[in-house]
């Protein structure tokens, strides 16, 4: 539904919804059913924003205020937080790119207020205990803020190139779930092709948020990602695990392939 209301074809909505549900995320993290759960509302999240930009109708940002919550409740903070970010992250550049009016992304920061108010069974009893727990100290275990190793990148083409599927023999710098990106080579040759041969303004917008999300997902990996999270405040720091931020770009390279 998100890449026909696009503008792609049949045959790209199906490819690039296979690519995201039988992608790096889906297959790597499969021991987190609730991170599972989390990022499933994702399409859902995107297509409302994606709606919106033509126009606030209070249905499609009730409907971005539950995916949003629905995200919360599915009780993986991480996969929440990244989905919170990625649809900011996607109405920033529709409004720079003049493909939606400026006041889109404070539309979606009102969808983050009611999706947080939705969930306020979960979010209010969280914060108070995370306040009053070991967990007020994560920031200083995370360091520099964690991330993908860069090395992962090299499994977008290789999938076993660090032997994921065989713990007897990996080698990799990390967590083996974290150095599986591959979400086939067609998709990624398709995602390729859109971004270089005369991309249109919509691949554009998504392709920014590809290269954000990638940047997120990386984390202390780069400069960048590093200092970003340094000058978050610790309040936010203990909620953030950037390797989960896979999912954000997983879905940004599957929508790349809109028009194939």
């Amino acid at each position: 539904m998100l890449v026909k209301r696009l503008g792609g074809q049949p045959a790209a909505a199906w490819i690039a919804g296979t690519i995201y549900e039988l992608g790096c995320f889906f297959a790597s993290q499969a021991e987190h059913t609730p991170a599972i759960h989390g990022a499933s509302w994702l399409p859902l999240a995107w297509l409302c924003v994606v709606e919106l930009s033509s126009g606030l109708r209070w249905g499609w940002l009730a409907t971005l205020s539950i995916s949003l919550s629905m995200t919360v409740l599915a009780g993986f903070p991480q996969v929440a937080v990244a989905a919170f970010g990625s649809v900011l992250l996607l109405a920033a550049p529709f409004a720079f790119l003049r493909l939606a009016r400026r006041v889109l992304p404070f539309q979606v920061l009102l969808a983050w207020a009611w999706a947080l108010a939705l969930a306020a069974v979960e979010v209010i009893p969280t914060a108070k205990l995370t306040r009053n727990s070991v967990a007020k100290y994560r920031a200083e275990w995370l360091g520099g803020g964690g991330g993908i190793k860069l090395q992962a990148l090299l499994s977008l083409v290789i999938p076993n190139y660090w032997s994921v599927f065989d713990l007897s023999k990996f080698h990799g710098p990390s967590d083996p779930t974290f150095l599986y990106l591959y979400s086939s080579l067609f998709g990624l040759v398709l995602a390729l092709a859109a971004i270089c041969w005369k991309p249109d303004t919509l691949t554009r917008a998504f392709s920014l948020l590809t290269l954000a999300a990638a940047i997120w997902m990386f984390g202390d990996s780069t400069p960048i990602g590093r200092t970003i999270f340094l000058f978050l405040p610790v309040s936010i720091r203990i909620g953030i695990h950037p390797e989960y931020t896979l999912c954000v770009f997983a879905l940004a390279l599957a929508v790349l392939n809109r028009t194939s």
